[in-house]
């Protein structure tokens, strides 16, 4: 019960999160999976948005975890996201 409850919070927390993201419903739900999963893995053919997905998959990851942050000498907060391309 206390697991699927935090579980809610932290979908309805997303959910908020997400409200004001401009993606489609499957990039949208490809980001919620993503933050809900402990490993996700983002595919498909040119053109259908993965680069705009991962971008914002970020972005709401920041969001979330907004006070796990990472601080370089100058106080930025900065990730790093590598792929094959892009």
């Amino acid at each position: 019960y206390v697991m699927q409850l935090c579980e809610d919070i932290q979908l309805d927390h997303i959910e908020h999160i997400l409200r004001n993201v401009t993606v489609n419903p499957s990039q949208k739900q490809a980001i919620t999976m993503a933050l809900l999963s402990p490993f996700s893995l983002i595919q498909g053919p040119p053109g259908t948005g993965k680069t705009t997905t991962a971008t914002e998959l970020v972005q709401a990851w920041l969001s979330l975890h907004n006070d796990a942050h990472i601080n370089n000498p100058l106080g930025e907060r900065r990730i790093l996201a590598s792929a094959q391309s892009n």
